[in-house]
C-alpha cells in the first residue's frame, strides 16, 4: 500500500480499478483434482499527476473437484467462471 498526503481540498480523486486471476496450476492426483487460484486487484486514486493512494491485494484459493465427475478442461472451465 502506498499513500500521499496531498494539500488539495474540493478536489475529487480519480480512481481506477484493475481487477485479474489466474489459475496457477492444476494437479491431478488418483481420487482428486487440486488447483490454486490467483485473484489480484490494484487499486490507484490520482488528483491530477499525483497518487493520492496504491492498494495492491493478492489473495490465493485453494479449489478440489472429483476426477470421476469431471474432466481437467472442464474443472479449469469451471475455475474461470465460479472460482474467482
Amino acid at each position: 500500500m502506498e499513500t500521499r498526503i496531498t494539500e488539495s481540498k474540493n478536489t475529487s480523486a480519480n480512481v481506477n480499478f484493475d481487477i485479474d486471476f489466474n489459475v496457477l496450476d492444476i494437479q491431478e492426483e488418483e481420487d482428486k483434482l487440486i488447483d490454486f487460484l490467483e485473484f489480484t486487484v490494484l487499486i490507484k486514486a490520482k488528483i491530477k499527476n499525483s497518487i493520492l493512494f496504491k492498494i495492491e491485494l493478492t489473495m490465493e484459493g485453494v479449489f478440489l473437484g472429483n476426477p470421476n465427475k469431471l474432466n481437467k478442461d472442464d474443472f479449469e472451465n469451471m475455475l474461470k467462471l465460479n472460482g474467482v
